[in-house]
């Protein structure tokens, strides 16, 4: 395949990711409506994924998990259990989807590392991402001033209403506004999304032992203070993505033309998507950035204004990221807080019951108490707790 059509099909993988397309397989209810988190969906991306894993078979004529390490070994343990859990779930569909995803995202992680695959495609994918969230300002934008969804395909856009239940949104002098998620299906997801975002955009500027470090840190925050890295497919591709990027040897390499547009909008999209736990990481990821950008030796006083100058305008941006999040913890109290708190005494009363082999994979919303409401039927928000409570 010639190069250039190469790269614009892997560039338009990349822009695919934040407009993944969903459709709905099979769907739930609890607690007197659906839920998200009891709906099955097929993605555009799973398809994708299974496309690129039955190429690497015939590529390579080797199945996933067939060097037999410790670590496939260990894999292969767990699909094994996971597949031996359907026959106690109460909803084997939500488990078989789960499987399905984390299968996929597995074996095209075993081919890259074992034969090297992609590591030089990754600038491509990683271009067209950043293409697509740029394009998220004008989505939330739209968004946030007309108070609702603006009219983009259901499978790629979510409904937004201040009326509707479930929906994020902010009081602010006990009115109710919607927090926009662009073509995600939540705020957090967006916010997410665009913080690791501006970390592929530092990556030019970080050793390979900076990035994984940073990386790891970013997945510490996030997965101790939400579940989506794990239920979202989009925020999976995105951890995935970035993670290749991260412990690859290849740095990734762009031009600086537009650096600071791409940097200004992404950091807007950030703070826009009202998400705290985003706008906590975004200050300390430009925190960490400027200190390390600051210990580099300079050799010009050219060299030395421009980095000067781009402290400053850094600095300002961290102090929008403070005000906002004082901003939205004196707006929102300590309601969120609360939630979660009371999301993980669901969590550790679960894995209470079930220490050894949890309450199967997809199956944590299912086996929460009826007795709430409809809104408070959400995975725990935290990777761990959610693990352990769905595998033992």
């Amino acid at each position: 395949m010639d190069n250039r059509y190469k790269a614009l099909i892997l560039f338009g993988l990349g822009v695919a990711i934040p407009f993944i397309a969903r459709t709905t397989l099979i769907e739930y209810s609890v607690g007197g409506g659906v839920s998200p988190f009891l709906t099955g969906y097929l993605h555009s991306i799973d398809i994708i994924g299974l496309v690129l894993v039955i190429f690497f078979i015939w590529k390579t004529k080797r199945f996933p998990l067939s060097n037999y390490s410790v670590l496939d070994i260990l894999m292969i343990l767990v699909f094994g259990y996971s597949l031996i859990s359907l026959y106690f779930v109460p909803y084997p569909i939500l488990a078989v989807l789960n499987i399905f995803r984390g299968y996929i995202w597995v074996a095209l992680i075993w081919y890259i590392q074992e034969y090297k695959y992609s590591i030089q495609w990754i600038s491509y994918i990683v271009q067209g991402f950043l293409t697509a969230m740029i394009t998220q300002l004008g989505v939330v934008w739209g968004q946030i001033m007309t108070q609702q969804h603006i009219g983009l395909p259901l499978v790629i856009e979510p409904t937004l209403s201040p009326l509707i239940a479930g929906v994020a949104k902010v009081s602010i002098l006990g009115e109710k506004f919607i927090r926009p998620a662009g073509t995600f299906p939540h705020p957090n997801i967006l916010g997410y999304a665009a913080v690791m975002a501006i970390f592929c955009v530092y990556h030019k500027y970080l050793t390979r032992v900076q990035k994984i470090s940073i990386y790891l840190g970013l997945l510490i925050i996030f997965g101790s203070m939400d579940h989506y890295i794990l239920t979202s497919p989009q925020a999976l591709a995105i951890t995935i993505l970035v993670g290749i990027m991260s412990f690859s040897q290849s740095i990734y390499t762009f031009g600086v033309k537009y650096y600071r547009i791409i940097l200004g909008t992404l950091h807007i999209v950030v703070i826009m998507s009202l998400s705290k736990t985003a706008i906590i990481s975004l200050i300390l990821l430009d925190i960490v950035y400027l200190t390390l950008r600051g210990k580099f030796k300079l050799f010009h006083v050219e060299q030395f204004e421009k980095l000067q100058s781009q402290i400053i305008s850094y600095s300002f941006g961290i102090l929008i990221g403070v005000m906002s999040l004082l901003g939205l913890i004196i707006l929102q109290g300590a309601s969120s807080i609360q939630n979660r708190l009371y999301y993980m005494a669901d969590a550790l009363s679960l894995i209470g019951q079930y220490p050894l082999f949890g309450v199967g994979i997809g199956q944590y919303v299912a086996s929460i108490s009826p007795d709430r409401a409809i809104w408070q039927f959400e995975p725990v928000h935290h990777i761990g707790l959610l693990l352990l409570s769905e595998i033992g």
